[in-house]
C-alpha cells in the first residue's frame, strides 16, 4: 500500500468517526426548544439513534491498523451485526413507544459480543487465533445476521400492522399508547411539530 493511499484511508476512516461523534453528541443532549416539553413523544427513537452514533468509536481498530486483513474483517463483522440489532432497537423505540422497558432488545448484543470478541482481540494483536479461525468466524457472523434479519422482518410485520391500526383507531387510543396523558395532550404536541392536527393530517 502506498503512502497516499494509506493517508486517503485513514482519513476517510477518521473523519468517519469523528462525525458520527459528533452526531452523537447531538442526539444525546441536544433538545429545539420548540419541542423541549414534548421532545420524548415526539422523538421516542432520539437516544437509541444516538447510540448507532456512538457505536461508530468500537471501529477504531481499523483506523490504527489501515490495510490490516484481521482488522478490516472485525470492523466488517462488527457493522453487520451490531447495526442490525441497533436498528431493530430503534424501529420498536420509535413505532412502538408504549413499550416501557426497551433496554430488554440489548440482549441481542450478547451473541454478537461473543462471537466479535475473540475477532477483535485478534485485530489488536492482544491474541493469536488458531489457523482457521476466519472459516468459523464468518459463519458465526453469517448465521447471527439471518437471526437478525429474521427479526428485521419480523419488525416490518410489526410496524406494517402498526401503520395500519393508526390509520383504524381512534385519536384518544392512539394518544394513550404514545405515551400522553390525553388526546389534547397530543394534539398540542403535533400542532407544535406540523402546524396542523391529527385529522388534518390523516385527511391529507
Amino acid at each position: 500500500m502506498t503512502d497516499t493511499t494509506y493517508m486517503i484511508l485513514y482519513s476517510a476512516n477518521l473523519a468517519f468517526i469523528v462525525t458520527h461523534l459528533y452526531g452523537w453528541l447531538l442526539k444525546w443532549f441536544y433538545r429545539p426548544e420548540a419541542y423541549r416539553e414534548h421532545f420524548h413523544e415526539l422523538f421516542p427513537a432520539q437516544r437509541a439513534v444516538g447510540i448507532i452514533y456512538l457505536l461508530q468509536i468500537f471501529e477504531l481498530p481499523y483506523l490504527l491498523q489501515i490495510g490490516d486483513s484481521d482488522a478490516l474483517l472485525y470492523v466488517n463483522a462488527f457493522s453487520l451485526l451490531c447495526f442490525s440489532i441497533q436498528m431493530l432497537i430503534m424501529c420498536e423505540g420509535y413505532f412502538f413507544p408504549e413499550i416501557k422497558h426497551r433496554l430488554n432488545g440489548y440482549w441481542l448484543f450478547i451473541p454478537a459480543i461473543l462471537v466479535l470478541l475473540p475477532m477483535f482481540l485478534q485485530a489488536v494483536n492482544l491474541i493469536d487465533m488458531p489457523e482457521g479461525w476466519r472459516v468459523w468466524s464468518v459463519g458465526a457472523v453469517s448465521l447471527l445476521f439471518v437471526a437478525y434479519f429474521s427479526l428485521s422482518v419480523r419488525m416490518a410485520l410489526r410496524i406494517r400492522n402498526a401503520v395500519r391500526r393508526a390509520n383504524e383507531d381512534q385519536y384518544a387510543d392512539i394518544a394513550a399508547r404514545c405515551g400522553f396523558s390525553s388526546q389534547a395532550s397530543m394534539t398540542k404536541a403535533f400542532k407544535a411539530q406540523g402546524k396542523e392536527t391529527p385529522s388534518t393530517y390523516r385527511g391529507m
